[in-house]
Order: C-alpha cells, then sequence, then structure tokens
C-alpha cells in the first residue's frame, strides 16, 4: 500500500501518514484517499492530501490495466483505460515530476487524465485542455459534431480537429482504417509488411478549373469545361468530410488545375475546406505574395507545389518563354 502513494506520505510525512491509516492494514488500498480525507477535514493533514492521494490511486489503477485494443471497435470511443480525476488543487506539476515533499501547491480547479496509449501501452499522464473535455463530453453523451460546433459558433472543422488530436494523444479510440488493400497481399513471401497496406489519411487531388496562363508542351487536358461552382464545391466536400468519417481517416485536399488561382472563387472553397478540419495544400502555378499570405491567414496549405521541366533552357521550351524565373522568384 505505502509504494501505492509515495508522494502522499512524503507530503504529509511519516508519523501522520501512519496516523491517518492507523490501525496498520487496516484500510483497504482503495479507500485511504477516503481515509486522508477524513485527515484533512479534522484538520491534520495538509488540504491538498486527499487530491494528492486519489491521483497516486488512480495512476496505479492505470497502470495494472491490460492495453487498449481497438480491433472490434464500430466507432469513436474512450479509451477504457482513461481516469478522469478533478481537483480543488493545482498538483499535476509535482505528480508528473514526482518530487516531494510538495512545496508551494496552489489551490486552483484540475482535471488530470491518466490513461495507457493504445500504440505502445505506456502510460500518459497530463492536465486536461478544453478540448479533452470537450471531446470526452461529445463521445460520452453521444453528441453530434454538427450541434457543438452550432452550439459554440466555431467551425465543425475546429471539432474535428480536437478529435484528431484527442485520437493522436490515444484518449480516444478509433476502429482501424477503412482505406486498406486486401490483406492477401501482405504475405512473407512478397517481403510487404501489412502496415504499408493501410492509409491513415485520404488524399483528393481536386481539378476545381481547367483554365491556365501555360500552354505546357505535355498538358494532358485542355477541354474547355465549366469551372467548379461554389455550392457544388462545398457539397463535394460535405460529402468529402462524411468519407473520411466513416472510413476514419484524416482528409486532405490538394487544390489544382489547371491553375487553381484562376478560379474565381477558389479563396471561398479553400476556406470551406479549412473550415471543415481538412488539410490542405495546392498544385498550381506562381502567384502574388498577396494571395499566398490571404491563404495562409485562412489556412496555411502543408506545401505548394510548382513544377519545373529542368534547367532554364529546357524548362522554357517545355512551358514558355521566362517560365523558370517565375517560380523561383
Amino acid at each position: 500500500m505505502e509504494a501505492t502513494y509515495p508522494l502522499t506520505r512524503a507530503a504529509i510525512g511519516h508519523t501522520a501518514w501512519k496516523s491517518a491509516i492507523a490501525p496498520p492494514g487496516a484500510v483497504p488500498g482503495c479507500d485511504v484517499p477516503q481515509a486522508i480525507e477524513a485527515g484533512v477535514a479534522a484538520g491534520r493533514l495538509p488540504p491538498f492530501a486527499a487530491d494528492l492521494a486519489r491521483l497516486e490511486w488512480q495512476w496505479n489503477r492505470t497502470l495494472r490495466m491490460p492495453n487498449p485494443l481497438r480491433a472490434d471497435l464500430q466507432d469513436v470511443a474512450i479509451n477504457p483505460t482513461l481516469g478522469v480525476v478533478r481537483t480543488s488543487w493545482k498538483l499535476a506539476n509535482l505528480f508528473a515530476s514526482e518530487v516531494g515533499p510538495a512545496t508551494g501547491v496552489e489551490p486552483g480547479e484540475e482535471w488530470c487524465l491518466m490513461w495507457r496509449h493504445p500504440e505502445d501501452g505506456a502510460p500518459r499522464f497530463r492536465t486536461a485542455t478544453a478540448d479533452d473535455l470537450l471531446v470526452l463530453k461529445i463521445v460520452s453523451e453521444g453528441i453530434r459534431r454538427e450541434d457543438v460546433a452550432g452550439e459554440h459558433h466555431v467551425s465543425v472543422g475546429t471539432i474535428d480537429r480536437a478529435f484528431s488530436a484527442a485520437l493522436r494523444a490515444g484518449l480516444l479510440l478509433a476502429p482501424p482504417s477503412g482505406i486498406r488493400r486486401t490483406a492477401s497481399r501482405a504475405t512473407p513471401a512478397n517481403g510487404i509488411a501489412e502496415r504499408f497496406l493501410v492509409s491513415s489519411s485520404f488524399t483528393l487531388q481536386w481539378h476545381i478549373t481547367n483554365s491556365c496562363d501555360l500552354r505546357c508542351r505535355h498538358c494532358y487536358d485542355r477541354t474547355l469545361l465549366s469551372p467548379l461552382g461554389l455550392e457544388q464545391g462545398i457539397a463535394i466536400l460535405d460529402s468529402l468530410r462524411e468519407f473520411c468519417l466513416r472510413r476514419h481517416v484524416q482528409g486532405h485536399v490538394c487544390f489544382t488545375g489547371g491553375n487553381p488561382f484562376l478560379h474565381g472563387r477558389f479563396e471561398e472553397i479553400y476556406a470551406a475546406a479549412a473550415r471543415l478540419g481538412f488539410n490542405t495544400s495546392i498544385l498550381g502555378n506562381p502567384t502574388s505574395r498577396d494571395r499566398l499570405e490571404r491563404l495562409c491567414a485562412i489556412q496555411k496549405p502543408s506545401y505548394f507545389q510548382v513544377s519545373l521541366e529542368g534547367l532554364q533552357p529546357h524548362d522554357d521550351y517545355m512551358r514558355g518563354n521566362g517560365h523558370f524565373d517565375r517560380p523561383l522568384d
């Protein structure tokens, strides 16, 4: 029992510890926090001691739990090893550093999280953020993300990003990715590991217009199709989000064309993709610094790709005189 509560024992002292749980062995391990709380209420122990004991009890419970599995999940779920302890004292730094005795502990509410990460089974500890508490509430109460976004006047992409962060941290578990090749492709004979047949993301390379300010010799599409309409574009993004949620992958939209900058509503479509929580990138032609700064103010692209066909003589031959210098500038 004493090995479970080293910080609490150090904080209150050996004599007070023995007095709080006397006679020795009379208090079961799970009741130690209650015994400490009684001592706090009687004024015999520091006011933060009960919270510290509850943190240590939960930590040891987490250490004893088996690694969480997600193979049988049908939807996003809270990690079954997760323990949440609400304290009235700021103890997270003391607990995480495992130093004592406690000095300078200040009053103040904290929500402390302890869990085992599904990737490596290692225990984790941290003070909950507002996003952590929000996604845990959404999952535990079965609330629609769209309803939460509307209530808090934020984009649904903001909620989706909070979910993605919680999944990476291991606070939440999701079913395996639905983007995968058939398992028969991974065999000892061909040397392909199963993990290379699964993707955690899905990228849409989206040709939103065929308009282009270049006439490259190797262009594969010079048809004069109408550009994508704004309402149609937003509907496609909504559909893509539903697709990614059903398959438990992160969505990424790479805007291209033609030259996507020549689409009259490009920035609005780009902003809609950002609001829906997609990572974004651009495959296009050189543009102005002002245009790029406006896009970065919406959401910084993961990358902005322009193409060169080699050194200046060959690139200008393929893409037009003067093109080589434009991407470099």
